[in-house]
């Protein structure tokens, strides 16, 4: 493998993304709107000149996965107090497609509380020291907690993170009895938690509902989750359909936007206007054909170059955020965006620690 070949390839692609926004100026017009999407990226500028200059972390990675364990942990203790002190209350809010009170967004919290569940399974199939039972504890803690948090985030990338992680281990080290035994904790928790925690149930309901909201047009107010998620992807393609090129510039993608929203749904007030839930499709309409292409061949090259450092945490994780970002515009916020960077240095300075 050569280190240095990808060590470049890592800088370049975090500094594509960088500059396929900074580009976006030259046709944008709200200048205001651009400076607010483009200020969150400013890193994708700089991490690169850090990444140039350091090694590898190698003396405390336990450290790191301490900290973040424990900080994922508390967080989810203090999500769970609330609705400890207000089960029915709760319950109630599930059913208008509400979640449970978060220190931070829903969605990124979504994200870590997936890492942190596939972590803790990552030290308990590999830690061979009384490590094991307390990574044991906070795996099962972690994912009986995703069910009860009930965010389709968070439950779409456990599943898909630990069923990869499984097979990998099973394929990588042989180690068929733990790869299985993985395999099948997850299928009786799947059955377990639909038939014993009423919020996964009730936000399967409300996912097939907000999917008939759209799909007959029912929702005349734009005020059901899914159905304006899906209106306001459907009203990205179709300002992609007509700038393909170069798009409409990241600055003016919601002008667009609520341009559309007021000539095809007068019916809607300003306050419901969305903004688009998917991270590729947001590009396609702000930077075109071009930028868009741009941006996905940057991402498979970060992807490709954790693969090839063979560091499976990091890769799923990874995998992970790319999932994320077919359903929201992941990295257009300031706590997604770090998580995003964060991961990719994660990657570089830890390798197979």
């Amino acid at each position: 493998m050569n280190v240095r070949r990808l060590k470049t390839n890592l800088v370049s692609a975090i500094s594509v993304i960088g500059f396929i926004y900074v580009l976006s100026f030259l046709n944008s017009e709200n200048k205001s709107e651009y400076i607010e999407v483009v200020k969150n990226k400013i890193p994708f500028l700089f991490i690169p000149l850090s990444i140039i200059t350091v090694g590898e972390i190698t003396s405390r990675p336990k450290l790191l996965a301490v900290v973040f364990l424990a900080c994922c942990f508390i967080s989810s203790l203090y999500t769970f107090y609330f609705y400890a002190t207000d089960i029915s209350g709760y319950a109630l809010l599930y059913e208008t497609g509400n979640v449970l009170p978060t220190l931070i967004h829903h969605v990124d919290f979504a994200v870590l509380l997936s890492f942190s569940a596939l972590l803790s399974l990552h030290i308990f199939l590999n830690a061979v020291k009384w490590e094991k039972y307390i990574a044991l504890f906070l795996f099962i803690w972690f994912v009986y907690f995703i069910h009860l948090f009930a965010v389709r985030t968070a439950l779409v990338l456990l599943y898909i993170s630990v069923i990869f992680y499984a097979v990998s281990f099973i394929m990588q080290k042989k180690k068929i009895k733990e790869g299985f035994g993985a395999l099948l904790f997850l299928v009786v928790t799947a059955i377990v938690a639909y038939h014993y925690i009423p919020a996964v149930k009730t936000k399967i309901g409300y996912t097939l509902y907000g999917l008939d909201q759209f799909r007959y047009a029912k929702d005349s107010t734009n005020s059901v989750s899914d159905s304006r998620r899906f209106l306001s992807d459907k009203i990205g393609w179709q300002i992609f359909s007509e700038h393909k090129v170069t798009g409409v510039g990241i600055g003016d993608v919601q002008d667009e936007m609520n341009n559309i929203y007021k000539k095809n749904h007068p019916e809607f007030s300003k306050e419901v206007f969305s903004h688009i839930h998917n991270q590729y499709l947001f590009m396609a309409a702000g930077t075109g054909f071009i930028g868009v292409t741009l941006f996905i061949a940057a991402l498979l090259v970060l992807f490709l170059y954790f693969i090839r450092t063979k560091n499976i945490y990091i890769s799923l994780c990874f995998f992970s955020l790319l999932l994320v970002m077919q359903w929201e515009p992941f990295i257009e916020n300031q706590l997604g965006a770090s998580i995003f960077l964060i991961t990719c240095c994660l990657g570089f300075t830890i390798k197979k620690s």
